[in-house]
């Protein structure tokens, strides 16, 4: 069931991805720490090593190296923006790192316990890409643990929260939520979009000296020193 319960939770935020608003881009790629050109195409970014932000509320990804990008394309143009046209460089390594979907990153939030073994007990394909599913997590339910019968207790109903005047008050993301809501949209665009791209990363971020980000049009390459 755990193992299930992880697939399903992935499943979720992958198709979510697809419905991601990314963040408010600033008003030109300059406005960025870093930016650069590459076909026209203009590209801000900035390194939040494992933090990002959402709603007024700033959240913490220990598995991940997160960048807000944003990208803006030639006036009167439309481009094609996937996350799979950045990779990023650490310590100018020959060996690049791809962003990972939102999904995933969200289940890591989800599931901060889940710990995968060097050796591989099950994996399922799930939109073209194999996920490989290792050990329970740790404390994990077991039949008879006391904890199921307490996490099975229905919810307390609770009034909605209201701010003066009657009106209701927005509820909170939580950090999975934010986590595919601000990540970078993907699709067509002829407009300004920004968002965050999430890179793998299990290293001590004091190791890290040189971090690059590489944008490629399959034509043309843009490389952004984050630090």
């Amino acid at each position: 069931m755990a193992v299930l319960r992880l697939v399903v939770c992935i499943a979720v935020f992958c198709a979510a991805d697809w419905a991601q608003g990314g963040t408010e881009p600033k008003a030109a790629a300059a406005d960025y720490p870093v930016h650069a050109t590459a076909g026209g195409v203009a590209i801000g970014a900035e390194y939040l090593v494992h933090s990002f932000s959402s709603g007024g509320q700033s959240f913490f990804v220990p598995d991940y190296l997160v960048v807000e990008v944003a990208v803006f394309p030639p006036k009167g143009r439309e481009i094609q923006l996937s996350a799979g046209q950045f990779t990023l460089r650490i310590n100018g390594k020959k060996d690049v790192i791809f962003p990972q979907p939102a999904g995933f990153v969200a289940a890591s939030l989800k599931y901060p316990d889940w710990e995968s073994p060097r050796g591989v007990e099950g994996g399922i394909g799930l939109g073209g890409a194999d996920i490989i599913l290792g050990r329970r997590p740790v404390g994990q339910r077991f039949p008879g643990d006391p904890r199921e019968s307490q996490r099975r207790k229905p919810p307390v109903a609770q009034a909605p929260s209201q701010v003066p005047g009657g009106v209701e008050k927005q509820q909170a993301l939580t950090a999975e939520e934010a986590a595919v809501a601000s990540a970078m949209p993907e699709g067509t665009c002829d407009r300004p979009v920004s968002g965050y791209l999430y890179f793998r990363f299990q290293g001590k971020t004091k190791s890290i000296k040189k971090v690059e980000l590489i944008y490629t049009d399959g034509e043309r390459q843009a490389v952004l020193k984050l630090l």
